[in-house]
């Protein structure tokens, strides 16, 4: 394996860093107050109380990215890619706060970023946003099954 070996003056073992190839830095909790998740019965009622919860945080978005961002580089990840909720309700404030977050790492992380359109491209008029989203630094488009949304 040519990725892995060994220094042999310093008896130290150098492995690759650790990529995380997916995450959802607008949805961590971590460093805010802790709650339990409700239980419901679809993914409609997930994406209804996401709506409702994340904006009334204590937190700022781009404080709990940061959160998770130290974490993972502090574990010794130095790539994340991560998706972003682009709905009418957010717009690109999710897409902004992570954007500030990331820079925040600049020099010790690398990123992607995936605008991701949770709650239907289509139903929820999302479209425009998306196409403003990846003029404004997100580099891919991300999606769920339509047969669900």
């Amino acid at each position: 394996m040519n990725s892995i070996f060994w220094i042999t003056n310093a008896r130290l073992l150098v492995l690759p860093s650790f990529i995380e190839k997916h995450c959802h830095l607008d949805k961590t909790l971590l460093g805010d107050r802790w709650r339990s998740v409700p239980s419901v019965n679809n993914i409609f009622e997930r994406l209804e109380i996401e709506k409702e919860v994340m904006p009334s945080l204590e937190t700022t978005t781009k404080e709990r990215a940061e959160k998770l961002l130290e974490y993972y580089v502090n574990s010794g990840v130095t790539h994340a890619r991560t998706h972003v909720d682009i709905y009418p309700e957010v717009g690109l404030k999710n897409l902004e706060e992570i954007q500030q977050a990331l820079q925040t790492f600049e020099g010790k992380l690398s990123y992607e970023i995936v605008a991701f359109p949770q709650h239907g491209l289509l139903q929820t008029k999302t479209k425009d946003l998306v196409k403003k989203a990846l003029g404004r630094g997100a580099d891919f488009v991300g999606g769920v099954d339509p047969a669900t949304i």
